[in-house]
Formats: structure tokens, C-alpha cells, sequence
């Protein structure tokens, strides 16, 4: 096994629902981690599936509360969706390619939401002040 999502406070984003959604993807990048690369496929479409749901809940969210950067942030999330769509129509054909996806998904995940949602919900607390 590569790397471990392991959930730590500095990821919460100040919403049950949408740390809920992220622990999961969590459990979802574990499960990848553990992953024989003969299940790679299933784990990937999985992922694509649950992303595309999570990413809609978020974008909903982000255009009610009118945040600025959402066309920015959508292009993001569209761009994941298009890399995971990639590789399962590619497929991964060996142990490095599959160990390369790995950490493109372990980094990719970590520094979304590190970065990326964290500006999201430091805008949504902000308003609600």
C-alpha cells in the first residue's frame, strides 16, 4: 500500500454534510490504495460516480451562497471528472501506472480540499457573519 487518507481536523471545512462527503471519498481513496490493480477499474469508476454527486452538492452550495470563484472552482472538479474518465477509458495497464494514479489521486484530493474548498468555506463562514 502507498499512501493513507487519514482524516485530520485541518481538513474540516466548517460543514457536517460536505465533511461527511469528503470522508468518504477518504474511504474511497483507501479502498484504491488497497486495491488490486485488477479491481482498479471498478475503484475508479466508483470514484467517478461518487465525485460527480459530491461536486454537484458543492457547486449547488457555492451558487447559493453567490461565491465569486465558483466557475473557477467547477473547472477544477470538471478537470477530475475528465482525468478519472481518462484513465478508465485507458485503463491502467501495469503496477507503476496504477501506483502513479495513486498518488495523483492522494495529492489531487489532500490539496482540493486543503486549498481549494477551504477558500469555498472561508467564504460561506465569512457571510455569515
Amino acid at each position: 500500500m502507498g499512501v493513507s487518507f487519514i482524516w485530520e481536523e485541518k481538513y474540516n471545512v466548517g460543514d457536517q454534510e460536505i465533511n461527511r462527503q469528503h470522508k468518504y471519498l477518504f474511504q474511497l481513496g483507501n479502498e484504491i490504495q488497497e486495491a488490486h490493480i485488477n479491481d482498479a477499474g471498478r475503484y475508479v469508476m466508483k470514484l467517478i460516480r461518487y465525485s460527480k454527486d459530491h461536486f454537484a452538492h458543492e457547486e449547488d452550495h457555492m451558487e447559493t451562497i453567490g461565491y465569486p470563484n465558483l466557475e473557477q472552482h467547477k473547472k477544477l472538479h470538471d478537470e477530475l471528472v475528465a482525468k478519472l474518465s481518462e484513465i478508465s477509458a485507458n485503463f491502467i495497464k501495469d503496477d507503476d501506472e496504477f501506483a502513479k494514479f495513486k498518488s495523483f489521486l492522494f495529492q489531487w484530493l489532500t490539496d482540493h480540499i486543503l486549498y481549494e474548498d477551504k477558500k469555498y468555506f472561508d467564504f460561506a463562514n465569512h457571510q455569515d457573519q
